[in-house]
């Protein structure tokens, strides 16, 4: 019999601690160490947050086994990929806002899933987080165990989804007012 993962220390960090976190990355840290703890085999994650930028149309938290989790910013272009800068993320949308690919069966379709490929990885989800935005945040999850994550990891990760969209929505809001202050009243307000 699987054993039944339960997203309950995860969702009771996140309402509780984890809600005093101002820092995105550090929080996304908090969730990837917490979904580990919780017996995943998870070896990488980012998730995927909008902004209101001149420059920057979205930046992702990313987050990798036994490093911190980082922050990289993405410019207008990935509003509108073409067939080579296609990302797991527009796939799931694509897909209904779920995208499964075991990439050990060679469930391969897009370059960043033949790039973990060839990193050793075996299986990666993409989901789409339920937001009132027109284009919603998204997360994914990455592991290198044989046979990839099991169902009842896969149903733990998308029961945990729509648990995402509050803290990194109200973060995500933070960092907008931040540079709308920054443009047009100044640095020192939005500081």
């Amino acid at each position: 019999m699987a054993p039944d993962y339960d997203p309950t220390t995860i969702l009771a960090w996140l309402g509780g601690p984890g809600r005093r976190l101002a820092d995105g990355a550090e929080l996304f840290g908090g969730i990837c160490e917490r979904v580990r703890a919780a017996g995943l085999p998870l070896e990488r994650s980012a998730i995927q947050l909008f902004d209101l930028h001149p420059l920057v149309f979205a930046y992702c938290l990313h987050w990798h086994l036994g490093a911190p989790a980082y922050q990289v910013d993405h410019g207008h272009a990935f509003a509108a990929p073409t067939p080579e800068t296609r990302t797991p993320y527009h796939a799931a949308l694509d897909e209904g806002g779920f995208l499964h690919r075991r990439l050990e069966r060679g469930e391969t379709d897009l370059a960043l899933l033949r790039d973990l490929r060839n990193q050793g990885f075996t299986d990666y989800l993409s989901i789409a987080i339920p937001s009132s935005a027109s284009l919603p945040p998204g997360v994914s999850w990455a592991t290198r165990a044989p046979g990839g994550f099991a169902d009842g990891q896969v149903a733990l990760l998308k029961a945990l989804a729509p648990h995402l969209g509050p803290p990194f929505e109200m973060l995500a809001e933070r960092r907008k007012l931040a540079t709308v202050l920054r443009t047009y009243v100044g640095r020192g307000p939005a500081t």
